[in-house]
């Protein structure tokens, strides 16, 4: 029999071990819980930052970590390519276009202006507002007019001006045409010739899975924070006249102190402009938008913008030319701006500098009014329209350092080391050069190959025949293997072909590659 005081004990010992073994078993599932949904969280983050972020940059919905690296590439190269200097020779020349001081051709226009001209942004030279001009004078038929540009990024009109003073006496054109922007009237820095020059700037990497590790496990959603944070302080600043709200920031550069500044360049541009025995004119060139695609907004900026700067250089008796309705209507027809948003404003989702369609518009209202009033400077106009079946001409290539060797219809280059700052990315998302064309071609057959060479893919983009201008979109010819490749193109894809882009695989110290349009 069992006394009762050790039944007592009993339990009371029971009782004693029961919170024992709660707080036992309490502690585990917490952890186990909080490792689940760790787990969870960064499995979600980890689709957000690889996946989905990706997939929205790739339809032009939001740009991210990858255009943004891609933008830095281009504005590098750029400086590559480009060998304007500012201080000595401020005309767009490159190893693969280079313009002599006396023109080939019969006649010469000068187009002036800022990284409008200098080209911020565009893989393809051929794509700045320029060079737009001077395919469609081609296409309507004046082939003997030599387009040339001066200028570079940064710029304003003042020390557009002292390029002008450079470049006018030693090239000699036939007429200027000067572009102008809403920020070309900001005087308040106070930037010198000097400081401008063309040196290369810290060059860019390209981050690799393990860097992006010890960086930060998600790019691309930790760019997305950074731009959230960033757009909010500009809202909260919107009421100040900051280059952090431009469309408020243009506006102030027309009135106070830095008015009365640009009030003198206008009275030294004018006055340079009657001293020469040449025509000229100011373009004025719109590009931006408010934030979304709202055309009335956008109207309501270029109206508060524009005509002031329209009547002083008019009451300095500078002709004026206004190409805001020409461009307004072709971005009211642009399809990717109905399809992707106002990100295709931009040459690419990482930068605000016209896209294609904005460039061509540009590039025809300045053709209106050359055909119109200044007829004998684009000579004679032939009845037979530019052919597309041209001699294939490389003016162009990224990255620039490419070595090339051409003769009419066949290129040899050579493929780069497998080294990732040596390529472009952007929007294939792997390493490809970019071959971009003085004249878009017609194409029956494209073939590849080398001794190096065990593999490839091809991409083309086109210049559209009704649109006349090409819209960067790549397309996809397909992997081949081996080393001597073909792609049968075609009829639709074969047309106006405009830059031929190549992802290889190449083994060995032989790395020339034969490229054949045919």
């Amino acid at each position: 029999m069992i006394a009762a005081g050790e039944v007592t004990k009993k339990i009371s010992a029971e009782k004693s071990e029961k919170p024992h073994t709660k707080a036992a078993i309490f502690p585990q599932l917490s952890v186990k819980y909080f490792s689940i949904s760790l787990a969870f969280i960064l499995l979600v983050s980890v689709v957000l930052d690889r996946l989905i972020i990706p997939a929205l940059e790739d339809e032009g919905k939001i740009v991210s970590a990858s255009w943004t690296e891609e933008d830095d590439f281009i504005y590098y190269w750029a400086h590559a390519r480009n060998k304007a200097d500012l201080n000595q020779n401020p005309v767009w020349h490159s190893s693969l276009w280079p313009v002599a001081e006396k023109s080939a051709k019969a006649h010469r226009i000068l187009v002036i202006g800022d990284s409008f001209v200098w080209g911020h942004g565009y893989n393809n030279m051929n794509d700045i507002w320029w060079r737009q001009l001077a395919r469609e004078l081609e296409r309507r038929g004046y082939k003997d007019v030599e387009i040339i540009a001066a200028g570079m990024q940064g710029l304003n009109t003042r020390l557009e001006l002292d390029a002008a003073k450079k470049v006018i006496p030693k090239f000699k054109p036939d007429l200027v045409i000067w572009g102008y922007i809403p920020n070309d009237a900001d005087e308040m820095s106070r930037m010198q010739t000097a400081d401008f020059d063309q040196k290369l700037l810290f060059r860019p990497h390209r981050q690799n899975g393990l860097l992006e590790a010890f960086k930060g496990l998600y790019p691309h959603l930790s760019h997305q924070l950074i731009a959230l944070r960033e757009a909010y302080l500009r809202k909260t600043r919107s009421g100040e006249f900051t280059k952090d709200n431009p469309p408020n920031w243009e506006f102030s550069l027309l009135s106070g102190e830095n008015w009365s500044m640009y009030s003198k360049t206008l009275d030294n541009t004018a006055n340079y402009l009657h001293s020469l025995s040449i025509p000229s004119f100011i373009m004025l060139l719109p590009y931006e938008c408010p934030g979304k695609v709202d055309f009335d907004g956008i109207r309501a900026h270029y109206a508060r913008v524009f005509p002031p700067i329209k009547k002083a250089f008019t009451d300095r008796n500078v002709r004026v030319v206004d190409s805001y309705d020409t461009w307004i209507n072709a971005a009211r027809k642009e399809d990717s701006l109905v399809k992707k948003g106002v990100l295709s404003f931009g040459v690419n989702p990482a930068n605000a500098h016209p896209n294609r369609w904005a460039t061509y518009a540009y590039g025809v209202h300045a053709a209106d009014v050359l055909e119109k009033d200044f007829a004998p400077i684009l000579g004679t106009k032939t009845s037979e329209p530019t052919s597309t079946d041209a001699h294939l001409r490389v003016n162009d290539c990224m990255p620039p350092n490419l070595q090339i060797q051409q003769t009419d219809n066949k290129i040899v280059v050579v493929y780069p080391m497998k080294l990732a700052d040596d390529f472009r990315n952007m929007p294939l998302r792997k390493p490809f050069i970019e071959l971009n064309l003085e004249t878009p071609i017609n194409a029956k057959e494209i073939t590849l190959g080398g001794t190096g060479l065990k593999g490839a893919s091809l991409y083309i983009t086109n210049v559209d025949a009704a649109k006349h201008f090409d819209n960067g979109e790549m397309l996809d010819l397909g992997h081949k293997n081996g080393s001597w490749l073909s792609w049968k193109l075609p009829e639709a894809k074969g047309r106006g072909i405009n830059t031929i882009n190549i992802s290889a695989k190449v083994i060995g110290a032989n790395r020339g590659l034969i490229l054949e349009v045919k």
